[in-house]
């Protein structure tokens, strides 16, 4: 049945969204502003492994571009000859102070820097004297953007998503005492989908918990 179903893709769930609130006037400009605004939510609350990814860098120069939709860094390894190094997370004030401006060597150690209208850059010290092989695994922002754009969040956990965007429909809604309501069950699916995931990461579970999607409906 499509309503046990659940959405799967934007455009679904904007529409599941205006059948929840049987609102009118929730038009698409409004539906896309809620599922962006549940979006943040999720960038900000959900660090699980449905959003990481993993890439082979090469690193050949004091800065490097971070990888589209990057969000955080879970690990960053340095493949040498004797196996992999971790390279160190340090502030850019530290890093310097540390190596200086201009140290070359073996990267041992990165900062993390923003760039006005453009990806942040990782800063590496020593400065590579060569080009060295590197593996990141990193948090991807997982947004819905285009009307056809789905993510395994949305297939999963749909309760997220829908309720995450009620939670920012109270001035569209005729009872914004659901609201409360909304909130409730969004933050119940994050905390469950965060305790299954470290069940899965820690222990091997096989299965995660979250809310029947629905439910209170």
């Amino acid at each position: 049945d499509d309503m046990a179903q659940g959405p799967q893709n934007k455009s679904e769930l904007k529409a599941r969204i205006r059948d929840m609130t049987a609102e009118d006037q929730l038009d698409e400009t409004t539906l896309d502003h809620l599922v962006a605004l549940a979006d943040a939510d999720i960038k900000r609350e959900l660090r699980v492994l449905e959003v990481e990814r993993s890439v082979d860098l090469t690193l050949a120069n004091e800065l490097e571009t971070v990888p589209t939709r990057f969000l955080g860094v879970r690990s960053f390894w340095l493949a040498t000859s004797g196996g992999r190094q971790r390279l160190r997370r340090l502030g850019s004030e530290q890093l310097l102070t540390e190596y200086g401006f201009s140290s070359v060597g073996t990267p041992i150690a990165y900062a993390i820097e923003g760039r006005e209208n453009a990806l942040p850059v990782f800063r590496l010290a020593p400065i590579p004297d060569a080009s060295y092989s590197a593996v990141l695994l990193y948090s991807a922002d997982p947004a819905l953007l285009a009307d056809e754009d789905s993510n395994e969040i949305l297939l999963k956990w749909p309760d997220i998503y829908v309720y995450g965007a009620l939670v920012h429909a109270a001035p569209y809604l005729n009872s914004p005492e659901r609201v409360s309501e909304f909130g409730t069950f969004y933050q119940r699916a994050i905390d469950g989908t965060v305790a299954a995931d470290r069940r899965d990461r820690w222990s091997g579970s096989t299965f995660s918990v979250t809310p029947a999607y629905g439910e209170g409906c």
